[in-house]
């Protein structure tokens, strides 16, 4: 339960947005779900668009200067380094304005690594070790906001089960007798209030570069509901 429904991966967000942005937070602060509900149709589909699904923390900041935080199962691309993350391996991606971008990999699980990390905190006891978190002590005025929209994929076993109106448009709609499916783009604060998503046969799953900050400029292109045949 702690891996698949996310809740590890919550709280890894948490320390890192400690050690990053100086916020001192909990998981029920920001929008987080684990792949629980991810459908045997779903996965068919991630293999024909030559995509993998994993469940990804990210953290963003944002133009306006407030931090985007979430845990979601996402689509992945083989150009992406998580592509090719698999079993007991996690991995880090950074960046930054000057440094650019990194990329760390490494095993998060069995009997030695698992052994390894507790070595290493027992032995730093011994010198008296404490984390530092720099971001906090230099007091940053970064805080969390769910003011930016989410490009997702949404499959259901029961279209009545998805709040169409939560959406701010719908690109694409594929429904079938037993499985149906689109991809829209819904405001974060509406996932962050609502749990219709989290529900029994509802899957979400972020779209590769998920983040849309502003929509004005994708309102030309929009698509209505109507138009789509699914008002």
């Amino acid at each position: 339960k702690l891996d698949i429904g996310g809740f590890d991966a919550a709280n890894k967000l948490s320390i890192l947005l400690a050690h990053s942005f100086g916020i001192i937070t909990q998981p029920d602060a920001f929008i987080f779900s684990g792949i629980e509900n991810i459908a045997v149709p779903d996965a068919v589909l991630a293999r024909e668009k030559k995509y993998s699904i994993k469940l990804v923390a990210n953290a963003k900041k944002l133009s306006n200067g407030k931090l985007a935080a979430f845990v979601l199962p996402q689509f992945v691309t083989p150009k992406d380094e998580l592509y090719h993350v698999e079993n007991e391996f996690n991995a880090l991606t950074t960046e930054s304005t000057f440094a650019g971008k990194h990329f760390f990999k490494g095993k998060g699980a069995g009997a030695f690594p698992t052994a390894s990390a507790v070595l290493s905190d027992i032995s730093a006891l011994r010198y008296h070790y404490k984390y530092e978190y720099k971001k906090i002590v230099h007091q940053t005025d970064t805080v969390l906001s769910n003011d930016f929209y989410l490009r997702v994929f949404v499959s259901t076993d029961d279209i009545q089960k998805i709040e169409r109106e939560n959406l701010e448009w719908i690109e694409e709609w594929h429904n079938e007798r037993r499985h149906s499916w689109l991809v829209g783009v819904v405001h974060a604060e509406k996932l962050f209030a609502g749990d219709w998503w989290k529900q029994a046969g509802v899957s979400l799953i972020l779209c590769p570069d998920p983040i849309i900050e502003d929509v004005e400029y994708r309102k030309i292109s929009k698509r209505s509901l109507e138009l789509a045949g699914v008002a």
